[in-house]
């Protein structure tokens, strides 16, 4: 939101949880630390799709449907480059980003999701991609994350009150899988 604060947070798989403030000046969307190789692998992958005809701009048509459960609209996606622009360009009209990655960095997708507040399950999701979009309203939820081959994961988000919040919740391999 133009104007208003931002919290953005990392949150890696290891009991300690690395939160992180951006001022709105420093805000970038959806920051993903990698090593120098997966950068250079990623500009030269956004330098060709750009430069192939008409991939320049995502149209609504790539984009997922959102859903309403119990008055909250969500959305997921973000798979192929097509759809990861369109999530990206509707980003800022929902006030809760969260991004799912693997340690090494690779995107996670078909995770069972659970938005809960005060006890109660508001949003459940089978994320059809890595990226999840939600207008929660101001407060904090618990974000409970599934996958049979992936550690469960439960986090808790605070959604300010005059601005947004972006979480990279990174999931570490399930003992099992």
């Amino acid at each position: 939101m133009a104007g208003g604060q931002s919290a953005a947070q990392t949150i890696g798989w290891a009991p300690a949880f690395n939160l992180r403030r951006v001022s709105p000046m420093q805000r970038k969307p959806f920051h993903i630390s990698m090593n120098p190789f997966m950068k250079l692998s990623m500009a030269a992958g956004i330098a060709l799709a750009l430069s192939v005809p008409g991939s320049g701009r995502a149209r609504d048509a790539d984009l997922p449907q959102p859903r309403v459960d119990r008055g909250i609209r969500h959305l997921s996606g973000g798979v192929g480059l097509q759809e990861e622009r369109a999530m990206n360009q509707v980003a800022h009209r929902y006030s809760t980003r969260i991004v799912f990655a693997r340690p090494d960095g690779a995107f996670l997708s078909r995770l069972d999701l659970r938005v809960r507040r005060d006890g109660r399950t508001l949003v459940q999701d089978e994320l059809r991609g890595p990226m999840f979009f939600a207008n929660l309203k101001p407060g904090t939820y618990q974000v409970e994350v599934e996958h049979e081959d992936w550690q469960n994961r439960t986090v808790s988000v605070h959604v300010p009150v005059d601005g947004h919040v972006e979480l990279l919740l990174t999931m570490a391999p399930s003992p099992n899988a």
